[in-house]
């Protein structure tokens, strides 16, 4: 399936005396239920042995995942209107959120940021907002701060965590060492160090948090180390790096170093363009399935 991306406009709007009671308004006006909460359908198959999934739940259209320190999922959409869903880690759905936006993210103080950009706890108690343009992804670091990766340049800037700006940088577009071209996806690990998804550089390039070359990773094509359509990169507490890939429809795990490890792809049905990958504090994976509407929950 190729990605269809839609273009909405509000045709009106219901205003309420708050934020909370928006929330509560959408959460009353909206269920959803899991794919299979027991017994998924599904297996994911790396290149040499098969683990079942723990979890699959629906999602409509899901694009971003997020994990918050609270064990809660978050999951933006983008059909057929941009919003923020919020789950429990087993798939039991908890909250609506307007979004407006597919970017998520959690620190591992509580927060979450979403949308371009609004930032609330895990208990959907808004905190602040500040207006983004050319956003495309989201991140974290260790320190609070957040990350802001954009179309064109500066491709990456830094915020703390009240939304001062921090630095700018990442000003090359192209494939040249150190350049970018499409990025699609933002990490930060634990050294702090930044990975991006360099989507039509077929490539994931990693950088200092000031934006420094430390080295990159991949080309184009279908085999190992090979990407497609690079675009969402997950961390895990033990350094492993795990990258979806919406073309290729697979997830590839290396190691810290972007050293090849393993392809992971699933049977029962097919991963149907492979979005956001997030990753909990136990290591296990959630992964947007987008055509297949569904959130993988996997343990890598």
């Amino acid at each position: 399936m190729v990605k269809k991306y839609f273009y909405y406009s509000f045709i009106g709007m219901v205003f309420v005396t708050s934020f909370s009671a928006f929330i509560t308004a959408c959460t009353k006006a909206y269920t959803l239920s899991p794919l299979s909460s027991a017994a998924p359908t599904s297996t994911f198959t790396p290149t040499a042995t098969s683990i079942p999934l723990i979890q699959q739940w629906s999602a409509t259209y899901p694009e971003g995942v997020a994990v918050s320190s609270l064990g809660n999922v978050f999951v933006t959409s983008d059909n057929p209107s941009t919003d923020c869903y919020k789950f429990s880690s087993t798939g039991s759905f908890v909250s609506l959120v307007p979004s407006g936006d597919i970017e998520v993210a959690a620190d591992s103080l509580g927060n979450i940021y979403y949308g371009d950009v609004t930032k609330m706890t895990d208990g959907l108690v808004y905190e602040t907002s500040w207006t983004h343009t050319s956003l495309t992804a989201l991140a974290t670091d260790s320190t609070g701060n957040f990350y802001c990766l954009n179309v064109g340049t500066p491709f990456v800037q830094e915020y703390s965590g009240t939304g001062t700006l921090i630095r700018s940088w990442g000003l090359v577009v192209g494939s040249a060492t150190g350049a970018l071209n499409t990025p699609t996806a933002i990490a930060v690990d634990a050294s702090g160090n930044v990975l991006i998804a360099d989507w039509n550089n077929y490539r994931i390039v990693e950088f200092t948090n000031a934006g420094a070359y430390i080295t990159e990773w991949g080309s184009a094509g279908t085999g190992p180390n090979q990407f497609r359509g690079p675009e969402g990169i997950a961390i895990t507490p033990a350094g492993y790096i795990y990258v979806t890939d919406s073309n290729n429809n697979n997830v590839q795990k290396f190691t810290s170093s972007g050293t090849y490890v393993s392809t992971w792809t699933t049977s029962g049905p097919s991963m149907d363009v492979a979005e956001g990958i997030a990753s909990d504090s136990s290591g296990n994976l959630y992964i947007a399935d987008w055509g297949n509407n569904r959130i993988l929950k996997v343990a890598f």
